[in-house]
């Protein structure tokens, strides 16, 4: 699924995951992906969310304030831990922040982008609790992928058509993946 993501979006999807598993969540919701962004240190939106003076560790207390860690229940075997709806759709959405842009890979920016875009399930309350405009920070994540997009070798956008058919592919292995989480679920643990 993540083969158009940027190693720093990969790591960025790597450390939301990692932030769900230490505070116990359920899922990996929007404000987890909103942290993993901002400290995967490869890609535009940490560059951009420190530039606004959100550090992690400020993010990481906010979101603790918002969604306080649960206390851990006893686990056989490592637990798959699912997306939240809202973080799925925003995987989407960067999808598509990333076509519009002509951008041949999914970077944190485009991932960022998607997350003030649809901001759910408790990212609004970590965006007030940390003192962040989400209306300030979309232009600068868009002035910095604009930045990229300008540095960047890769050429002109690629064409509609194209584009169609990676979004198609996308949705494809969205749906695969809700099965298999669907399926593993229904396994329970271990």
């Amino acid at each position: 699924m993540f083969e158009r993501f940027t190693d720093g979006s990969r790591r960025a999807v790597v450390l939301a995951q990692q932030s769900a598993v230490d505070l116990h969540h359920p899922a990996i919701a929007a404000e987890h992906l909103f942290l993993g962004v901002a400290r995967a240190e490869l890609g535009s939106a940490a560059v951009v969310l420190a530039e606004q003076g959100a550090t992690p560790d400020r993010l990481e207390a906010a979101l603790r304030q918002v969604a306080p860690p649960v206390p851990a229940a006893p686990r056989g075997g490592d637990r798959h831990v699912p997306f939240t709806p809202a973080a799925k759709q925003a995987l989407e959405l960067s999808l598509r922040e990333s076509m519009k842009r002509g951008a041949d890979a999914i970077d944190t920016g485009h991932i960022l982008l998607a997350l003030l875009r649809q901001p759910g399930d408790q990212l609004p309350a970590v965006l007030r609790i940390a003192h962040l405009d989400r209306d300030a920070l979309g232009p600068a994540v868009e002035c910095r992928l604009a930045e990229l997009a300008r540095d960047s070798p890769d050429g002109p956008p690629a064409d509609p058509a194209q584009q169609d058919r990676i979004e198609t592919l996308l949705m494809d292995v969205l749906a695969r993946l809700t099965r298999i989480e669907a399926r593993l679920d229904r396994m329970g643990p271990g």
